[in-house]
């Protein structure tokens, strides 16, 4: 089996080929940002990134990553009570839920030891680039976002 690095090579040098006259060395560096995205052997990636677009597209696909993870564990936590979620293996700390702290109602306080570790979901355990990954409408401001923009404004 080939995985989707293997496979996002393949449809970008397709769609090159489509392309007259197109930069060989250009075609280069662009397999380059595919093939070292995971960012390090240890994680997955053929490559690690040798130039400055190579890098970059490395940390935000972290990034992307590590925000899906926070989002998947929050919202599978928010059953639960308190302002914070079980122990989350994956980045090693529970989270803050901030809609509910923010919501001014009284909660538990932290945990002062970490709870039993909770498994991620499937979705979680899988690549970020999982074509069963859920999309999701934009739902816009979050609170946080709208209570900074308003202290911003002095309202």
């Amino acid at each position: 089996m080939i995985g989707h690095i293997q496979i996002g090579v393949a449809l970008v040098n397709d769609k090159i080929a489509q392309i007259p006259d197109f930069p060989p060395k250009l075609k280069l560096l662009l397999s380059h940002m595919i093939l070292s995205h995971h960012g390090e052997l240890a994680f997955g990636s053929p490559k690690v990134p040798v130039f400055a677009e190579a890098m970059l597209l490395h940390h935000l696909d972290n990034l992307d990553s590590k925000m899906e993870t926070i989002r998947g564990a929050i919202e599978r936590d928010k059953v639960m009570e308190g302002n914070w979620t079980g122990w989350n293996s994956i980045l090693e700390r529970a989270l803050l839920k901030k809609e509910r702290f923010l919501d001014d109602s009284p909660a538990p306080a932290r945990p002062a030891t970490p709870h039993a570790p909770v498994s991620p979901a499937p979705a979680a355990q899988g690549s970020a680039h999982s074509s069963t990954r859920r999309q999701r409408p934009d739902p816009g401001p979050s609170l946080f976002a709208g209570r900074l923009n308003d202290a911003l404004k002095g309202e």
